[in-house]
């Protein structure tokens, strides 16, 4: 296992998908995580380290 570095949904029956509030097809959905894809614009007022330490995993609910 990967930690959820690479997940694939599906759903019975199919259903459609939304990424970001946009429609995106439908079940099964495919995500994978990419180090670096992601581009934040950051205020200078954040602290200098905030993006330096690993993020901390969400509790799982079901």
């Amino acid at each position: 296992m990967d930690n959820g570095r690479d997940v694939t949904i599906r759903s019975q029956p199919i259903m459609p998908a939304h990424t970001d509030g946009e429609p995106a097809g439908h079940t099964p959905v495919h995500c994978q995580i990419k180090p670096g894809a992601l581009r934040l614009l950051v205020p200078d007022t954040a602290p200098a380290d905030l993006f330096t330490q690993p993020g901390e995993p969400l509790p799982f609910q079901s």
